[in-house]
């Protein structure tokens, strides 16, 4: 090692200087010296810079003290060499300290730097030899524990025997399967005949319990430093009972086989009949007897297209059903369907075949064919109700477009109504003149997309006369002191809307959609609500639920321009009033009267 660190505690500055020279005075290894002065910055130093010290030097004040401070330095950490420095030396405190465990005792008489220096070498190489220890222990208690993990985690049960037949561990499945717990079952004889390194199957006998059917394998093993076995136990109950049912279902299978009317034959590994039924030696032109033990080779050796077929199949290990013409043993040829079945029993893969005579088909083909002119007739009928079906649609995406034309001409009409009134009632006019032509322009270019449109059926809501904007109106009762918070996405129509609020004397402020007035309604209030309903980021109806939900005790008002969905319109029924664009403003102004001149309620 190319350096040494050390921590030294000297309450004496002339001493640590006097030490710190002999340290330089040392060419290899370098010396490097953190200085504490006291007992507890010491610790606390260790604490924090463990991994950065290699030997603590310490020059005791009084001895009772120095022995708990090397007591309690050799025991929290361990790993470093520990070594008393006494400026006079005193035999006896340096016995008391080479038995609480420091390494070596230097006196200034003696503090040359090749004592020093050996001292230092001495430290760090029983710094190295205490590393290397504490990693060969700290291995050897993760492997005992990851061996323990293993056997306790082995989904079967183990039970480690001794060589005198007594339990020494038992895992938690080994414990379930002897109904014991593992105290115990340590110490306890084992009972069951342990065969080294020999797998055999036993019945176990346990109190209050049914046989049990156990196969049992055996390994040997060095336990706690003699010779012990493993025991791997697994309860096969279960198999063994499967095995009896699946013996009985074959059983059964044989039985219902033996009286079916289909041919069923079982083929096995050896590609030999194991199995087949009286209706196989029918329709293979011979008897069963004949049929059993043969190879399917030598049986169907003239027969190529169902041994292809058969030989397919144990190959690829997958079903396939088919439609051919058997040749029979005795010369006849029968059409058939054919069924193969690959399966694996005790990890072989066997074949189970089904075959059924279809001479009687032909017989039914002009059934068939009767049966497919009806259905050739009842297709045409499909396809002329398909045709109005058609038709039908058309019209309902006609309808759905002039909801969309409704919607797209009353923003521009609405902004153009609102224009209009501000020309009447407002100076200087020719901002809105120049507006005004504009929304103008906009109804012109959409006019001018229609012309690929044949006709369109007119919206129920729009009014076939002019409304005549410029006509007085009876004077009008306003809450002046109400304010009212303008919702649109359009930006024409909410600048006008704000500005004719704002002219007839309201307080009015606009939002562009649901998520924006929420934030404005964060810092204001407000007495009325006009919003439009479907807009970005959060439409109307979602904006009106969330105010319901918050308590809101304002009124609220829709404004659209075409129809919505059922959803949408209970949300919209609930509000104080729906006020359909375009519109003009001495109507939409009674109207605001109405519903401001009304009770509170919630929303």
């Amino acid at each position: 090692m190319d350096e040494v660190r050390i921590l030294l505690i000297e309450s004496r500055k002339k001493e640590m200087v006097k030490l710190n020279q002999v340290f330089r005075e040392i060419e290899t290894p370098v010396v490097r010296m953190d200085w504490v002065v006291d007992e507890k910055q010491a610790l606390e130093h260790l604490d924090e810079y463990l991994n950065n010290i290699d030997v603590v030097v310490y020059d005791p004040v009084e001895e009772s003290g120095a022995l708990n401070l090397i007591k309690t330095i050799v025991d929290r950490f361990p790993q470093l060499a520990v070594i008393l420095y006494m400026p006079a030396y005193d035999a006896d405190l340096a016995t008391k300290a080479l038995i609480h465990g420091v390494q070596d005792a230097w006196c200034e008489a003696e503090l040359k730097a090749d004592i020093i220096k050996r001292s230092l070498l001495f430290a760090l190489a029983r710094n190295q030899r205490f590393q290397n220890l504490s990693q060969k222990a700290y291995s050897s208690i993760q492997l005992e524990e990851r061996l323990y993990t293993i056997l306790n985690e082995d989904p079967d049960s183990l039970v480690v025997v001794d060589s005198g037949g007594l339990i020494r561990f038992a895992n938690p499945p080994a414990c379930q399967m002897f109904a014991r717990s593992p105290l115990e079952l340590y110490g306890a004889e084992f009972g069951l005949p342990v065969l080294n390194e020999i797998t055999h199957t036993a019945t176990v006998y346990i109190a209050e319990l049914p046989d049990r059917y156990i196969e049992m394998s055996v390994s040997s093993i060095n336990w706690e430093n003699g010779k012990a076995w493993l025991c791997r136990l697994r309860d096969m109950t279960d198999y063994h009972v499967t095995s009896e049912l699946m013996r009985e279902n074959e059983e059964k299978f044989k039985a219902i086989a033996a009286g079916a009317l289909d041919a069923i034959i079982h083929v096995n590994e050896k590609k030999q009949i194991a199995f087949c039924n009286d209706a196989a030696g029918k329709i293979m032109g011979t008897t069963c007897d004949h049929l059993l033990n043969q190879s399917i080779e030598q049986l169907l050796g003239n027969d190529t297209e169902l041994f292809r077929i058969i030989d397919n199949a144990w190959k690829d290990h997958k079903e396939i059903k088919k439609e051919l013409v058997l040749q029979r043993l005795d010369g006849q040829d029968v059409p058939v369907d054919i069924s193969l079945s690959v399966f694996k029993r005790k990890g072989k893969y066997q074949l189970v075949c089904i075959i059924r005579d279809i001479s009687e088909k032909e017989r039914t083909q002009k059934q068939l064919l009767a049966t497919q002119k009806e259905l050739e007739n009842a297709l045409s009928t499909l396809k002329a109700n398909q045709q109005k079906v058609l038709q039908i649609e058309k019209l309902n995406s006609i309808k759905e477009l002039a909801g969309a034309l409704a919607h797209e001409f009353s923003q521009p009409l609405q902004a153009l109504y609102n224009y209009l009134h501000l020309i009447q009632t407002s100076e200087p006019r020719e901002i809105y003149f120049q507006k005004s032509r504009e929304m103008l322009n906009r109804i012109s270019e959409l006019t001018r997309n229609l012309k690929n449109i044949t006709s369109l059926r007119k919206k129920d809501y729009l009014d076939a006369q002019i409304i005549d904007l410029f006509a007085s109106s009876m004077p009008l009762t306003t809450h002046k002191d109400a304010r009212i918070l303008i919702i649109d996405d359009e930006k024409e129509i909410l600048e006008t809307l704000i500005d004719i609020f704002n002219n007839a004397g309201y307080t009015c402020r606009g939002a562009v959609d649901g998520k924006d007035a929420l934030m404005l309604m964060e810092a204001e209030s407000f007495d009325l609500i006009i919003s439009d309903v479907m807009m970005p980021r959060m439409s109307g109806p979602r904006l009106y639920r969330k105010l319901s939900e918050k308590g809101y005790q304002g009124r609220f008002i829709f404004l659209t321009g075409y129809e919505h969905p059922e959803e949408e319109k209970e949300i919209m029924n609930k509000a104080d009033d729906v006020i359909h664009k375009p519109v003009s403003f001495n109507e939409l102004l009674s109207r605001v009267e109405a519903v401001l001149a009304r009770q509170p309620e919630p929303v």
